[in-house]
């Protein structure tokens, strides 16, 4: 058993990379036009093209031309404790955790934020929050975040909080709605064979209907989903889960924060609309609706902010009695930010065709060169499925494992995928572009061509530990007992004492001052001085064979190793304990 292990002393190799890795630009065995075994393609088919006016992009950030080669990028990981969720900005070449600009630091999202403040003061306008004209609904209110947006339709909804039928909500959405008193129930997908993987089965959307009866609030579907990968809806299946939903006598309400992608696959896919304006797709997709939620930092080029619009009186008069209760949202600068950035559609339309073009780049060099890509290519993101990559069978942490190789192999940041433990979700942000979709596909390839040992991670912090605050430790860099005891799983933060016990009843615990905190030591047994220390900051609880075997003998202690940034490691001293 361990007790609160904590890494942050120097930490061994995670297993090396062979061939082709130098500064960071792959010279292995790939290249850029297509040819050879494994080379990474970035074939780009012609994009789906809103019938919209071309207007110039915002400048983009320059890559430096040097780039920190792999040693640079181990040492990285192994400071953050081989989890590249828990990674500096400014340390990733390639960022695809997420494509929300709100958790993005970029140039672009920066100068796209001035661009806007410069047309508002040009021209003095909007005075304040205007609905873009796309738009068709009668009431609108901006809020802080597309998460805001939905909490906030969630508790103002005006009828009973009953079953909500969906087709696979993001995380955000079922919190708030399990937080405000829903029930959901799932609906099936259409059968596939058409481009529009994300179309509901209208029939078993009726099923489940009756099978909610009476019970059922409304509705809810979300548009280019991120479960799936952002795979589109078409307008017919949306007006005929509409049709359902009216049959029912329930509304239909919509997540569009990717209504612009969305749009884009109509136009370019679906029959009745191939070729149309992209904005008029916009307005009949939100048209089917009663309320819709945005989340803006997705398709319109912002770093905050959302938009819940409804059709439905009841809702409206709850969301003027919130405002007038508990004031506006948002603030009177980023209301009339909203509505500039909401208001250039020109501008938005490049930026998100720009996006698909970066995600088919990137995945068609992925799946050129073998990678388990989940088909077909979606909107904003590529997934990846580790149950097909052979190399991490058996590992403890598959997912984890993959994502620290993939950072020190190639730069490239990705994330779990939320909706599915099994998969990794690479997702491209606005802004991009093409050449960089292409560039971190080359890695990538090369990459998968590595004959070279994968690391199997383990958990260092426990099963409780998630996203940017877990740690882990490569398994083969540690000795067997401690991998062993690793693998078994940890105790709760501070029950080394309760561990050690358990072996040597008459162990005992000392709390050492020293400046800035207290250190924790243990001793037990009678005899010679035998120091116990690990080779990197795990708790003491790890020893609990050894004391239990030699305190008969030997003087046992146990002290915490040197650590890199200070000499101890350190706690607190907390009010009341002694």
């Amino acid at each position: 058993m361990i007790a609160d292990p904590d890494i942050e002393a120097d930490v061994p190799e995670m297993g090396g990379h062979g061939k082709g890795k130098d500064n960071g630009n792959v010279i292995g065995n790939h290249n850029h036009t297509g040819t050879g075994t494994g080379s990474a393609t970035a074939t780009v088919p012609a994009a789906p093209r809103p019938t919209v006016p071309a207007r110039s992009l915002p400048s983009r950030p320059v890559v430096p031309a040097v780039t920190p080669g792999e040693p640079a990028r181990a040492a990285r990981l192994a400071e953050a404790g081989y989890n590249p969720l828990a990674l500096r900005a400014s340390d990733v070449e390639f960022d695809l955790v997420t494509d929300s600009w709100a958790e993005l630091d970029d140039p672009q999202v920066l100068a796209r934020d001035r661009r806007l403040q410069e047309l508002i003061e040009r021209d003095q306008a909007p005075a304040d929050f205007a609905p873009p004209g796309w738009l068709p609904f009668p009431y609108a209110l901006p809020t802080a975040s597309g998460r805001a947006a939905e909490a906030l339709l969630c508790r103002s909804w005006p009828g009973p909080r009953g079953t909500v039928v969906h087709n696979g909500l993001f995380p955000s959405w079922t919190l708030s709605l399990a937080d405000a008193g829903f029930t959901l129930l799932p609906t099936p997908r259409a059968p596939q064979g058409t481009a529009f993987v994300g179309d509901l089965d209208p029939e078993g959307l009726r099923a489940r209907l009756a099978e909610a009866g009476e019970n059922v609030s409304f509705v809810a579907v979300e548009l280019s989903g991120n479960a799936d990968g952002g795979h589109p809806v078409s307008v017919a299946n949306l007006r005929a889960v509409r049709a359902a939903a009216d049959a029912h006598g329930v509304p239909l309400v919509l997540d569009a924060t990717r209504i612009v992608e969305n749009a884009a696959f109509v136009v370019a896919h679906e029959d009745a609309w191939r070729g149309a304006d992209l904005w008029k797709a916009v307005e009949a997709l939100l048209a089917t609706a009663s309320a819709a939620t945005l989340s803006l930092s997705k398709d319109f080029g912002v770093a905050s902010g959302g938009l819940l619009a409804t059709a439905l009186p009841a809702l409206a008069d709850r969301l003027r009695e919130h405002v007038a209760v508990r004031g506006a949202e948002t603030g009177l600068a980023a209301r009339r930010l909203l509505a500039r950035a909401l208001a250039e559609q020109d501008e938005v339309a490049a930026l998100v065709e720009e996006r698909m073009a970066s995600v088919r780049a990137l995945w068609n060099g992925l799946d050129h060169a073998g990678w388990p890509v989940a088909e077909p290519v979606g909107g904003h993101c590529v997934l990846l499925d580790v149950d097909r990559m052979p190399r991490f069978a058996g590992t403890v942490r598959p997912v984890e494992s993959a994502l620290a190789w993939i950072y020190r192999g190639t730069g490239v940041r990705a994330a779990p995928h939320l909706a599915d433990s099994r998969r990794i979700r690479l997702a491209v942000p606005l802004g991009f572009g093409t050449a960089r979709a292409a560039e971190a596909a080359s890695r990538l390839a090369a990459l998968w061509q590595d004959d070279a040992p994968a690391p199997d991670l383990l958990p260092v912090g426990g099963p409780r530990a998630a996203g940017t605050h877990a740690r882990f430790h490569p398994a083969a860099a540690l000795p067997e007992d401690i991998e062993g005891a690793m693998r078994e799983g940890h105790r709760a933060r501070d029950d080394n004492t309760a561990v050690l016990a358990e072996r040597a009843p008459a162990v005992e615990r000392r709390l050492i001052d020293l400046p800035g905190g207290q250190v924790e030591v243990f001793t037990g047994g009678a005899g010679p001085v035998l120091l116990l220390m690990t080779p990197f900051n795990v708790g003491a609880g790890v020893f609990a064979r050894q004391y239990g075997q030699l305190a008969d003998r030997y003087r046992m202690i146990t002290v915490p190793p040197p650590r890199r940034r200070s000499h101890h490691r350190l706690r607190r001293p907390h009010p009341g304990r002694h």
